[in-house]
């Protein structure tokens, strides 16, 4: 788990599963760092089947604020080069029994009127380049209200003409139960 938000996870109890002792947790938003981090567990840790990267949008936010501390031209070009050769990495990865989320945070935008969603990016090269090309799964969160008033959490995993989202046909039905094990699972189970 790379924790570039660095205020921890979002359940209770986390650091007994994920901690720095058990090597599978890290606080970091460089970018350097985090592409030596999955390339270095994908090549040499058999043993994890999974890499979570949480937020990709602080990792963009980390490197703005180093830009606009000493503004240079080829410091927003290092920001774009370093987020795409990051999803590159993670796409090029051979292991076949390794799957790597990336979470975003999103964004609005319109279009004739209609709110359309997309991942929040830090400069618009990053938007037109529009990084979830780069991934076969694009899965939005949704969080609601459930009949009997409590909060239900699910994803959505096909695009309704308002996001990215995206799964590969047959795979997820439309929306799914919040639950990453179940997409690793379902996902290495489809594509091997």
């Amino acid at each position: 788990y790379i924790c570039a938000d660095g205020k921890g996870l979002s359940w209770k109890g986390w650091k007994a599963d994920y901690n720095k002792e058990n090597k599978n947790y890290a606080e970091t938003a460089d970018p350097a760092t985090i592409y030596k981090i999955v390339k270095a567990v994908s090549e040499t840790r058999p043993d994890i089947n999974c890499i979570v990267i949480d937020t990709i949008n602080a990792i963009m936010t980390t490197e703005e604020m180093a830009i606009l501390e000493s503004p240079s031209r080829d410091k927003w070009a290092d920001l774009c080069v370093d987020i795409f050769n990051l999803y590159k990495l993670i796409r090029e990865i051979k292991r076949e029994d390794i799957v790597v989320f990336v979470m975003a945070h999103i964004e609005p935008y319109d279009i004739n009127g209609v709110t359309h969603w997309r991942t929040m990016t830090n400069g618009k090269k990053l938007t037109k380049i529009n990084l979830n090309a780069f991934l076969s799964y694009n899965l939005y969160s949704k969080v609601q209200k459930g009949a009997d008033g409590k909060l239900e959490y699910s994803l959505v995993t096909q695009n309704d003409g308002t996001t990215e989202a995206r799964s590969n046909m047959g795979v997820f039905e439309e929306k799914i139960d919040n639950d990453l094990e179940f997409v690793r699972k379902t996902v290495l189970e489809a594509e091997n």
